[in-house]
């Protein structure tokens, strides 16, 4: 049986990291495929993203960020990747915020994206995120239940809290800045007043701080040391010439669970039918981002001759869904989860040559996929309507 490897060309231009079959945040080399398991030794499928840069600078190193109230000691506890080594983060008896700080000055206006790598060391503790000029509530996590406290004021959103090895949490949000305050990594005890004085003792150990700028949700962890560091996107393709391919006569399915930002108006390529070298014959799979819905498109010497929009909202980075489309010259139809989508197109000319099949990156596509493939297949025949909605 042949190897993923062998099968896709995947390429990417940095390193990038994602959760293994252990347990354990692994560090995929450049142009490594990037296979990614849930904490509980489930398979998630190829975990695509679009290019993204972390601003947190010695992401990894608390004793080099700026601090208030808090008392840290380096190389405190095994870090999520079984490697590193996490910083412990003690809560002064100073009665003030108690927090590192990352990221550089604000912009107001912009999104940011933050996370980090976060556990208790000794406490009933909460972790948070603060600064931004951001007013009112800060999202908190309790970090002896692993729950969310708050989401915070109408400025934070996308709080979320995701379990990792050696019982750390990854914790996230998404702010709107109000002023140009940096991104605070908040540590404290007595969640209704953050400013209270800490016992000396409890605190928190913390591990790889994330600031993504301009963006409306996290991804995976990039480690930096004493400048930003972009990790680059992921492409994945296969050529078609070598198996049995019919030109103009297929069905092209997909199964994935896609992270995007609904308030942007993009089209984002999911998986595509085409050519390496061009954009004038294709048939992507698109996530309209604005509408929260799926599209597929079918151009032909660059004229769109099918586009249908899928009826169905289509769910943000919590659940898989399937869709296909199938076609022939003069008739094509698509399905999603089961059921057959709008009525069948009987004036699709297909005449070109499309040669590949995979997630690649377009100049003129809005935007690249960020989420997992599960399953992406080629079947060499029209399915009926019936095959269709059962295979999704």
């Amino acid at each position: 049986m042949s190897t993923f490897n062998e099968l896709i060309t995947f390429t990417r231009s940095t390193t990038g990291t994602y959760l293994g079959s252990d347990g354990l945040l692994k560090t995929g080399a450049i142009n490594e495929p990037r296979l990614e398991y849930d904490i509980q030794g489930n398979a998630l499928g190829l975990l695509v993203e679009e290019a993204r840069a972390n601003a947190a600078l010695q992401s990894e190193d608390m004793t080099a960020a700026n601090k208030t109230g808090l008392t840290v000691t380096s190389n405190s506890r095994k870090a999520p990747d079984g490697v590193g080594f996490a910083d412990l983060c003690k809560l002064s008896t100073v009665a003030e915020e108690h927090f590192v700080q990352r990221g550089g000055s604000a912009v107001i206006g912009t999104k940011y994206a933050v996370s980090c790598f976060v556990r208790k060391a000794q406490g009933t503790v909460y972790f948070g995120f603060g600064g931004l000029g951001i007013g009112g509530n800060p999202p908190l996590f309790n970090l002896v239940t692993g729950a969310i406290h708050t989401t915070g004021s109408s400025s934070w959103g996308k709080v979320e809290i995701e379990s990792y090895s050696e019982e750390f949490y990854r914790c996230s949000a998404v702010g709107i800045a109000a002023g140009t305050t940096a991104t605070k990594f908040l540590v404290t005890n007595d969640p209704s007043n953050l400013s209270a004085a800490g016992d000396g003792s409890d605190g928190a150990y913390i591990w790889g701080t994330q600031v993504e700028e301009n963006k409306n949700f996290c991804t995976s962890y990039i480690p930096t040391t004493v400048s930003t560091v972009t990790r680059g996107a992921d492409v994945a393709n296969t050529g078609l010439s070598s198996y049995y391919y019919r030109q103009k006569i297929g069905t092209l399915a997909v199964e994935f669970k896609p992270k995007y930002d609904e308030t942007s108006s993009l089209f984002i390529r999911v998986a595509e039918l085409g050519t390496l070298t061009g954009t004038s014959s294709r048939m992507p799979f698109l996530v309209d981002t604005l509408a929260t819905r799926l599209r597929m498109q079918v151009y032909e010497s660059s004229s769109q001759v099918f586009n249908q929009i899928f009826t169905a909202s289509l769910a943000n980075d919590t659940v898989y869904v399937k869709a296909a489309f199938a076609y022939k010259p003069l008739s094509g139809r698509i399905a999603f989860e089961g059921s057959l989508v709008g009525s069948e197109d009987d004036n699709i000319p297909l005449v070109s040559t499309r040669d590949t099949i995979g997630i690649m990156q377009r100049s003129n596509s809005g935007g690249t996929l960020t989420g997992h493939i599960k399953r992406l297949r080629y079947i060499p025949q029209r399915l009926s309507d019936t095959d269709m909605a059962a295979l999704t």
